[in-house]
């Protein structure tokens, strides 16, 4: 059958923190195929001037279903590279695990993203780029041809860091840590418009929930101490009240 080139277009944005080691591919004996974070799990903001680090995990899948002239196909995957990562903001920059991005099917990588950000406050769609090698079957008939696929999307939030100016009393809102950074603990801060419980949840770079449990909020302010008890790094905390989710980034020194 004829080899083929197939090219994927994996859709997402991602989300500044602080900068990390150059990242290490998962062992491929116990990770899955696929790619972590997940689309939709919460990735750390950044700020401007600030030193930036999102490691991306993945273990390239062996098979794929790809569309073809409106009809699903399926694809055995031999290889893929990363071609590029469009849309990153001012002073950042990926390398991958292997230098020239290049990975078999089933061979574990990772992408590290990182730098200082110079642009300013706003929200960044970036776009990584993916091309695989492998052989497209419709049927027994290898196919000439195929489509794009979108990866999904998470969302990258350049920032102030620092203490919130203030919490709206009217609504759900969450304010910044403080201190930010921390060693020890951290103090954070939250309003609700109602008696509630609240979900919280702490993320690392890898989308990996290290903490959850629920908080019996109060109408009004309401403020808890978070102790470190995780190695340093770059952490995204989550507050959910079922409706609506809000994120912030802390760093443990």
């Amino acid at each position: 059958m004829n080899k083929k080139l197939l090219l994927f277009v994996f859709s997402f944005v991602l989300s500044a923190g602080v900068a990390m080691a150059q990242c290490t591919p998962p062992d491929p004996n116990t990770t899955p195929p696929g790619f972590t974070p997940e689309p939709g799990s919460p990735l750390a903001p950044g700020d401007m001037g600030v030193a930036y680090s999102q490691v991306f995990m993945f273990k390239v899948p062996s098979d794929t279903t790809v569309e073809f002239q409106g009809f699903p196909v399926d694809a055995q995957i031999d290889s893929i590279s990363f071609d590029d990562i469009t849309g990153l903001p001012g002073g950042l920059s990926f390398a991958c695990s292997n230098a020239d991005c290049f990975y078999d099917a089933l061979e574990t990588g990772c992408i590290d993203v990182s730098g200082t950000i110079t642009d300013p406050d706003g929200t960044y769609p970036i776009t990584v780029m993916v091309t695989f090698y492998g052989t497209a079957l419709g049927g027994s008939v290898a196919t000439e041809q195929a489509g794009s696929l979108p990866f999904g999307e998470y969302e990258i939030i350049v920032g102030d860091v620092g203490i919130e100016d203030g919490l709206s009393l009217n609504k759900f809102d969450l304010g910044q840590n403080y201190p930010n950074p921390f060693d020890k603990s951290t103090l954070i801060s939250f309003s609700s418009d109602a008696n509630k419980t609240i979900e919280f949840k702490v993320y690392n770079v890898l989308g990996e929930i290290v903490r959850d449990e629920k908080i019996d909020a109060e109408r009004g302010v309401n403020q808890f101490e978070f102790v470190a008890e995780y190695p340093a790094g770059v952490y995204i905390y989550s507050l959910s009240d079922g409706t609506t989710t809000l994120t912030k980034r802390m760093v443990i020194k």
